[in-house]
């Protein structure tokens, strides 16, 4: 089939005045490029697919919503002793009796305060039942 030249100088073929093409309009070049650019993309979309199925991989094995992971590692930073506000001596009265006194009872509240908040970290699923029992452990053997 012969296609008329006006058609292929169209293309941005160059036709002598006998009817045949001189080259072939779009310069090799630009092909070139055309497949290195959608290569490149290519590369990049098949990354970004492999970085996401990663991260939803690890979200869900660490126990975290692989959606709202971010917002469960806020909250559960927020709940943490590492970032609640210093708490300053407090002046307790003096026992009578020959107990102990303020030093026995501190000591009481914060294995108290340790093993709630063990038990909430427990209840939310951020540590295992092993990780529990052996911290639980660790606390119980400080008193």
């Amino acid at each position: 089939m012969r296609v008329a030249p006006a058609t292929r100088a169209q293309w941005g073929g160059r036709v002598d005045p006998n009817g045949t093409t001189i080259d072939q309009g779009i310069p090799t070049v630009m092909v070139v490029l055309f497949i290195v650019f959608v290569v490149f993309i290519a590369v990049i979309f098949c990354s970004m697919v492999f970085v996401g199925i990663h991260r939803w991989r690890t979200a869900r094995r660490e126990g975290l919503d692989p959606l709202a992971g971010d917002i469960q590692l806020m909250a559960a930073a927020k709940r943490s002793q590492a970032l609640s506000p210093a708490s300053g001596p407090t002046e307790t009265p003096t026992p009578t009796d020959g107990s102990a006194g303020p030093a026995s009872n501190a000591a009481a509240s914060t294995v108290d305060s340790r093993l709630a908040h063990l038990e909430r970290l427990r209840a939310d699923g951020q540590i295992s039942p092993e990780e529990y029992a052996h911290q639980r452990t660790r606390i119980l053997d400080e008193i």
